[in-house]
């Protein structure tokens, strides 16, 4: 039996009882769909003038998802209503494929990233954002020698993919890449449904022209 616990901070005060009717109306709608058992997601808040990132989270503890919600946001009552359920889905999907897949290099860190996002427009036919915008053979292929280096690699700079170091890669690359190679393995494969691909090995999406870039 699926059993999930969820924990609303006291901070978002008169928000807190609708936020966590949302989490546990939307954790109900997943659980159908993939079999994720014993879990807690944790949901706190924090205040940026950042206006890409409303919405911050992470699956990368066993058995626990975290978000955190932006206080300052001007549609923070959007935020409740419509992205809240989008991000909880995007990591509620990397919990399930991190329970099934061992493997961590920066072909899975784009698949991972690209699953997910597919599944959330699939199971909410939601509609494109920043994150699935299309990225150009250009923007690929200006990081050829960091690709090669990292794509099978366990211990690959995650910090660097991620915007994390002095360095940067253009704008969302990891998610908007990953989108696209998930969208050209479905359109190679159109019987194969996206939301139940979370247990596929991430070798299958590999696209021919990563294997030239050498």
């Amino acid at each position: 039996m699926n059993k999930f616990e969820i924990v609303v901070s006291s901070e978002f005060g008169e928000n807190k009882t609708r936020i966590h009717q949302v989490t546990e109306l939307t954790l109900k709608k997943l659980i159908k769909i993939i079999n994720v058992d014993d879990f807690q997601i944790s949901i706190e808040s924090f205040s940026s003038d950042d206006p890409y990132w409303n919405i911050s989270g992470a699956a990368d503890e066993p058995h626990k998802i975290w978000l955190k919600l932006n206080v300052s946001c001007l549609n923070f009552e959007d935020i409740i209503t419509i992205h809240l359920s989008n991000a909880i889905a995007h990591e509620f999907h990397h919990l399930a494929r991190k329970e099934a897949i061992n493997d961590w290099n920066l072909l899975e860190l784009l698949v991972m990233e690209g699953l997910a996002l597919h599944f959330v427009m699939d199971i909410f036919d939601a509609e494109k954002t920043s994150l699935t915008q299309d990225i150009s053979d250009e923007d690929i292929f200006s990081l050829k020698n960091e690709i090669d280096l990292d794509l099978f690699d366990e211990s690959f700079n995650h910090k660097f993919w991620q915007n994390k170091t002095e360095r940067k890669v253009p704008t969302l690359f990891v998610y908007r890449f990953g989108y696209r190679i998930v969208k050209e393995y479905l359109i190679k494969n159109p019987e194969k449904n996206a939301i139940l691909l979370y247990k596929e090995p991430a070798t299958s999406f590999l696209p021919e022209y990563l294997m030239r870039i050498k």
